[in-house]
């Protein structure tokens, strides 16, 4: 079903296959600089008229260095990439307006906003019916706590209309660094040896399109993140003759995964939302999703941390005949 070599197995993906240098007899080095940035960059077309061009300010750069360490015999080859992007990210999203916060609602007329606490029989004598707020006005006095509370964080719309009002940019920064280092050994013209370390952390903070704590994440790669990876590899690859040669090699690989709210406190309480256990990782706002209108709260499913740990040995004897 698919045209993968059989020591690879069969995959839903990409397999991918990487070489890595060897040192030589000579020195050999290189350095490189990528560099991106917001000084030649057009203007976001949804960006709020008034407002600055998002930002990005993104540089790749890195050094190679290898050589030997003893003649025809020892080599060695190591590198190190830098990623640093700050990338204004634009969001466009739906906020109530601010006589809707005060509980005005009388733009929605004739579509009455009904008193959840006046509801009384139908004159017909099955059912109920609900009597509305006088001009669709909800009085402040009837605000519940949390609601008050949040609503009060919530900012102003900077686009006109009564939907898609609020634009903003919020700056993703993503940090990383990647380091690999290579030994060579040939022990005679039939018999090679090498082995392999490579390591990588990264640091992405995805933020919402609202401030703190209201965030408004609308998926959990909208968080914090702080990544890291290990991968190591030794393998020996020995000639018995002109016909037969024997490939050995062994691999293990580590990746860690934690993503975490940008809020690290339980402001829970704070807020007056009650029934939620307190529990390590868990903090900042929920989510609050309201028809229509922009996500509150953190991404769901956070905290989520995970690794995965992979052990791979392999063996290929070639024989020509």
């Amino acid at each position: 079903t698919n045209t993968y070599s059989p020591e690879y197995g069969h995959s839903a993906g990409a397999v991918l296959s990487a070489t890595t240098k060897t040192g030589t007899n000579r020195i050999h080095g290189s350095a490189f600089e990528f560099l991106r940035n917001d000084a030649v960059d057009a203007k976001n077309f949804f960006v709020a008229q008034g407002s600055p061009k998002q930002e990005l300010r993104q540089s790749q750069h890195g050094v190679t260095l290898g050589g030997p360490i003893a003649k025809n015999k020892t080599f060695i080859f190591g590198s190190w990439q830098g990623t640093r992007q700050n990338a204004g990210a634009t969001q466009v999203d739906t906020l109530p307006s601010a006589a809707n916060l005060a509980g005005d609602f009388s733009s929605l007329l004739p579509k009455a906003i009904t008193d959840p606490a006046a509801v009384i029989p139908s004159a017909t004598g099955t059912g109920f019916t609900r009597t509305a707020f006088p001009g669709n006005i909800i009085p402040a006095s009837r605000f519940a706590q949390t609601s008050a509370l949040i609503d009060a964080l919530i900012p102003a719309q900077n686009v006109p209309g009564a939907a898609n009002n609020y634009s903003v940019s919020p700056v993703a920064v993503n940090h990383r660094d990647a380091f690999d280092m290579r030994g060579d050994q040939d022990f005679s013209n039939a018999d090679r040896f090498f082995a392999r370390y490579s390591y990588y952390e990264l640091y992405f903070n995805n933020p919402g399109p609202l401030p703190a704590p209201l965030i408004g994440s609308s998926n959990f790669q909208q968080s914090i993140n702080n990544q890291s990876g290990h991968q190591a590899a030794l393998g020996e690859t020995h000639v018995f003759g002109a016909s037969l040669v024997n490939d050995f090699r062994a691999g293990y690989n580590r990746i860690s995964n934690a993503l975490k709210p940008f809020v690290s406190t339980d402001i829970d309480p704070q807020f007056g939302i009650g029934y939620i256990p307190p529990h390590p990782g868990m903090t900042g706002l929920p989510d609050i999703t309201i028809t229509g209108y922009s996500n509150l709260g953190e991404a769901a499913f956070l905290p989520d941390a995970k690794g995965s740990d992979t052990l791979q040995l392999t063996d290929s004897l070639l024989w020509s005949k």
